[in-house]
């Protein structure tokens, strides 16, 4: 199990007062749900980079080619004192050893999608993202990313809480010394999670675990994260998820008595129907596997996510 997990957070979200009105933003989930699990790093870049509580609104507009961050008022432009800060706060971010990040949306900061950008002509198109986040973003480019309005959506949730912790995992696993033996238990773990995305990207992942011996140790360490984090972004689908649940029982039944696998059997098979939420598949497959106690199961991701994982999704 993970010891430790940190994600960066937009200070608002947690309910500090930040805004530019000195009002905060506060969300249910971020406050109340994701940090109690994890730890939580708070950043405000407006205030951080010295803008003060209460502040005049600043927006992005579009100069040329160029993006800049201008007061809408006074139109004071903070372009180059943000873009300075944010090179180094990513960096020292990059250091705190982050695992995902929950941006404000909206926000020409923070935004990460979507964010309304000033022409020239008064016109005010969204499609930019904030300056902060941008940085952010470049310097960790595998790192999960949210805007917590996304996080309402249950799907959404789920799939960013998934990648936060296979993230955590990762940087875990190349934290010390590591090895093709430890490389293949990882991956040995990860096989039905990663299966769940594509079960073609996980086999040409197993693929390159196989080449391990012909790479340097920095690119093959540099693809597998970068193809893992890849993978994980592609939405499960019901087919391979049940595909893989069967694989699974079929295993179980080697172990277990007819009987115990036929429940878990019709729970998978009204879940491939879509007449039972997944979770309550789930739920049995859990239960079963647990009996067993066979490590096989205990070690597997999909089986067994971390317990923080679960109550989160």
């Amino acid at each position: 199990m993970l010891a430790h997990v940190r994600i960066g957070v937009s200070a608002c979200l947690l309910g500090q007062k930040v805004r530019h009105d000195g009002d905060h933003r506060r969300s249910e989930f971020v406050a109340d749900l994701l940090a109690n699990q994890v730890e939580c790093a708070p950043v405000c870049p407006e205030v951080e980079v010295g803008m003060g509580v209460p502040r005049p609104r600043v927006e992005l507009v579009r100069s040329g080619t160029c993006l800049r961050l201008v007061e809408s008022e006074r139109r004071i432009d903070h372009t180059r004192s943000m873009q300075s800060w944010a090179r180094r706060r990513s960096l020292e971010l990059r250091q705190l050893g982050l695992s995902g990040y929950v941006f404000k949306r909206g926000s020409p900061s923070c935004g990460v999608w979507n964010v309304p950008v000033h022409q020239k002509v008064g016109r005010v198109r969204k499609q930019g993202r904030g300056m902060f986040a941008a940085r952010l973003m470049e310097t960790l480019p595998l790192l999960p990313v949210e805007q917590e309005d996304r996080l309402e959506d249950e799907r959404l949730r789920a799939a960013f809480v998934e990648r936060v912790f296979a993230y955590a995992r990762l940087r875990q696993l190349f934290r010390g010394r590591w090895s093709r033996g430890s490389v293949a238990v990882f991956h040995a773990a990860h096989a039905h999670q990663l299966a769940v995305h594509s079960q073609r990207g996980a086999l040409e992942l197993a693929q390159l675990v196989g080449r391990f011996d012909r790479m340097s140790r920095t690119r093959f360490r540099s693809e597998y994260e970068r193809r893992v984090m890849q993978l994980l972004e592609r939405p499960i689908r019901r087919t391979q998820d049940t595909a893989a649940m069967r694989r699974i029982t079929r295993r179980l039944g080697e172990i277990r008595s007819e009987g115990e696998v036929r429940v878990l059997r019709r729970a998978v098979e009204a879940y491939a129907a879509g007449d039972t939420p997944r979770r309550e598949a789930m739920t049995v497959l859990r239960r079963l596997a647990r009996d067993v106690a066979h490590q096989e199961f205990l070690d597997s991701t999909y089986v067994f996510p971390d317990p923080r994982e679960l109550a989160l999704g």
